[in-house]
């Protein structure tokens, strides 16, 4: 794109070059050459408006291209952040799980272990007790006997 500017600019140069050597026999001719210049002059400044226009434009195009791929990187990294604060939770989640399925299964098995022992504390008591009052039975009826031995 720059050689076509240059190259323009170039036979516009050219062009008023020739025409400043060329001697004019009329001042018409003059006045021809220096309106001429004078229209030169106007193209060339909007040649330049429109070049720097131009180069705005494209900066900006780059600049809002910049600034979506930044924006789109920034998204990709939050998405990716997430997906993985998502995927920690659930393995933190699923650890802890089994962690406290562990424990409850150890507490089931300590309770069935209690009532166990509950249960065959309550049958020696009931042995104890059993075997207490056959005691106290015997020596009831030895306690008698002795006593009628006693009695004259």
């Amino acid at each position: 794109m720059a050689p076509a500017r240059s190259s323009a600019k170039l036979s516009r140069a050219v062009t008023a070059e020739t025409k400043s050597n060329t001697v004019h026999d009329s001042p018409q001719e003059d006045v021809r050459d220096a309106d001429d210049s004078e229209a030169s002059q106007v193209s060339d400044d909007m040649d330049v408006a429109q070049i720097v226009q131009g180069m705005m434009k494209s900066t900006k195009k780059r600049r809002e291209a910049r600034r979506n791929t930044i924006r789109q990187e920034h998204k990709n990294h939050i998405h990716q952040i997430e997906e993985d604060m998502r995927t920690t939770f659930k393995a933190h989640h699923n650890g802890v799980s089994d962690s406290h399925e562990a424990r409850l299964a150890t507490i089931a098995a300590l309770l069935a272990r209690k009532a166990s022992i509950e249960t065959s504390i309550m049958a020696h008591n009931r042995t104890i007790e059993k075997t207490y009052v056959e005691t106290i039975q015997g020596l009831k009826v030895t306690l008698a006997g002795r006593a009628r031995d006693l009695e004259p």
